[in-house]
């Protein structure tokens, strides 16, 4: 689903930042745990074709568990699941995060009622057509914890219980990090989001993000920029704005998911304001190479 947005309040809360936020004082580290994200999967069948999704997993190596924090399965923004319950679909929506020793992964999984090639009505969940299939909006609820362990991406997939028989669809997958992350023993008063836009070249996958990074005397920041996919995946449309403020409240400094960033990251995914490039849009473009980047590739690029 394409996302971008400009409104009245991340522009007061932008230009607050990029003025001179007022800082609390803070005698430690930064303890939030930093990253909040969310995506859009454009919706396709089973490999017989007859069925939509009923779920996706997502996968990190290692246990991470403990990083990801506790799910919960009643935000329509990010499930979209929950969203189809509320109209009118099965009520037996689950989300659960769980380490699989055997394949030492870490597996988001989040299940419920068979998704529709195009929303019904009454869907609230964020949601764009294109060409009459919808891209549905699904993301980790109460985001990541990078500064313990770094995570390590390794898939994310469509799943499908078909008459039965379970499968899975891998989708394309850009994992975006902070090149120099925000860690424990970081300054918070040097700590700042970067909120960053990209798709991929066929519109089909994409994300916004807020990533915590630590502030440069020039201002210019590197980050990552991860294919976590099993297939070659061309960027396409993306943008960025810098110095968005991160809340130093105990709450936020506790879980990023806290009420302040919760909001900031729902004005970054705005359903109807300009996207990069556009005018009035708020992201800067960022100009990434519009060729194919290896499965498990990283490249790089700064934010100015």
């Amino acid at each position: 689903m394409r996302k971008s947005i400009l409104t009245a309040t991340l522009l007061a809360t932008a230009a607050m930042a990029v003025s001179g936020l007022p800082r609390q004082a803070h005698a430690g580290t930064y303890n939030g745990s930093p990253d909040l994200g969310n995506h859009w999967d454009l919706w396709t069948t089973d490999p017989t074709g007859q069925c939509g999704p009923d779920g996706m997993e997502v996968d990190f190596s290692g246990n991470v568990v403990s990083q990801l924090n506790t799910p919960v399965t009643t935000d329509y923004w990010i499930n979209p699941e929950y969203a189809l319950q509320l109209a009118g679909g099965p009520p037996a929506v689950t989300v659960s995060v769980t380490y699989d020793p055997s394949a030492n992964l870490t597996r988001y999984v989040s299940l419920g009622g068979e998704l529709p090639q195009t929303a019904p009505a009454g869907f609230l969940g964020p949601v764009q057509n294109l060409g009459g299939t919808s891209n549905y909006h699904d993301g980790i609820n109460l985001g990541w914890n990078t500064y313990t362990t770094p995570l390590v991406p390794v898939g994310r997939q469509w799943l499908f219980n078909c008459n039965g028989t379970q499968s899975a669809n891998p989708r394309e997958w850009l994992y975006i990090s902070a090149t120099k992350p925000v860690t424990n023993k970081s300054n918070p008063n040097e700590v700042a989001y970067a909120g960053i836009f990209i798709e991929t070249m066929d519109g089909a996958a994409g994300e916004w993000d807020l990533i915590a990074y630590q502030k440069t005397k020039t201002g210019a920041v590197s980050f990552n920029l991860k294919n976590a996919s099993p297939m070659p995946v061309t960027p396409g449309l993306a943008g960025i704005v810098m110095n968005l403020p991160v809340q130093l409240s105990q709450d936020c400094q506790e879980d990023a998911h806290c009420a302040a960033n919760e909001a900031l990251l729902d004005q970054l995914n705005g359903l109807n304001a300009p996207l990069p490039g556009q005018e009035g849009s708020f992201y800067t473009v960022l100009k990434l190479p519009a060729k194919p980047i290896k499965p498990g590739a990283t490249i790089h690029f700064k934010s100015q």
